[in-house]
């Protein structure tokens, strides 16, 4: 599938930052007008304004069952392992043969992918992303 292209004829840039333990009071532009966050992110800020939010996005309160949630699209039970992504077995991920992740489908969609940051959800990366 052709990814979206902007009225200049670019596709958008899609950067996708997940962190641990943050919550949208943590973050000043998830309340609009109000600034609820204790530490200034003016970068983040800016990022924010510029570009789209997930405003009613869903994930475990567990960070590798998020990871997969977010890498996969499906809930962490769909995935290989019946109880999760936490097993860290040397040739063992949620992944099941032959699922794509959100790299994956980006990099069909002709994008450049990366990542950086810890992988945590099992002991093997899936071969090209």
């Amino acid at each position: 599938t052709p990814a979206p292209v902007g009225t200049d004829g670019k596709k958008p840039n899609i950067i996708i930052i997940m962190a641990d333990d943050v919550g949208t009071g943590d973050l000043p532009f998830y309340w609009k007008g109000e600034d609820t966050s204790v530490v200034d992110m003016p970068n983040l800020q800016k990022l924010a304004q510029q570009g789209v939010l997930f405003e009613d996005a869903h994930s475990t309160p567990l960070c590798a069952p998020s990871r997969y949630m977010l890498l996969s699209g499906n809930y962490p039970h769909r995935g290989k392992e019946p109880y999760g992504s936490w097993s860290l077995k040397k040739d063992g991920n949620q992944f099941k043969n032959g699922q794509k992740s959100i790299a994956q489908e980006l990099r069909d969609a002709g994008y450049h992918t990366g990542v950086f940051g810890k992988w945590h959800v099992g002991g093997k990366v899936p071969p090209h992303g």
